[in-house]
């Protein structure tokens, strides 16, 4: 009868959260892999900072929308491989960034000190993201906090840092 059809409902819904990692679990490198080349490319035309704008936006919208439809298995897969795909740009982008600032005769030091830079973020980021996301809670419980709080102000940022600290340099 009834818990027949719920226990098939539920085997149903965990079969389909399993497909769904295994399909995000390739299709993560695969969207990672093709933004490298493609943000270069669109570099080229748009320039750097454009392209780190778009980027940028794109992982605050895919990290948005991952929080309000990543539960259903198609959105998931869907939008974790934008996310991957929004990351991609950090390969290729940054590197060449840091060289345009900086120029070539250490570009190899200059770009181990921002990789070490990230990996400190990485590590220290996440409390400081929760600490901020336990005031804004405490401060304004209405309004939904995401980790788009973190990401929203990067397209922002890549359009004007970036753009004057190169003029200046």
């Amino acid at each position: 009868g009834r818990e027949e059809r719920t226990r098939r409902g539920r085997a149903v819904g965990q079969a389909a959260a399993v497909d769904s990692l295994g399909r995000v679990a390739y299709q993560d490198r695969i969207a990672n892999g093709v933004a490298r080349p493609l943000c270069g490319w669109l570099s080229d035309f748009i320039g750097r900072e454009n392209a780190m704008f778009f980027a940028f936006a794109l992982g605050a919208f895919s990290i948005w929308a991952f929080s309000r439809w990543g539960e259903q298995p198609v959105a998931f897969v869907v939008l974790a491989s934008v996310v991957f795909f929004a990351w991609g740009e950090v390969a290729s982008l940054f590197p060449a960034t840091c060289t345009d600032c900086f120029g070539t005769r250490y570009a190899t030091a200059n770009v181990g000190l921002m990789y070490t830079a990230k990996g400190a973020a990485s590590l220290l980021g996440a409390g400081y993201l929760g600490a901020l996301q336990d005031r804004a809670e405490r401060e304004f419980p209405d309004v939904d906090f995401e980790l788009v709080v973190d990401c929203g102000d990067a397209p922002g940022h890549a359009l004007a840092c970036l753009r004057a600290g190169v003029k200046r340099i």
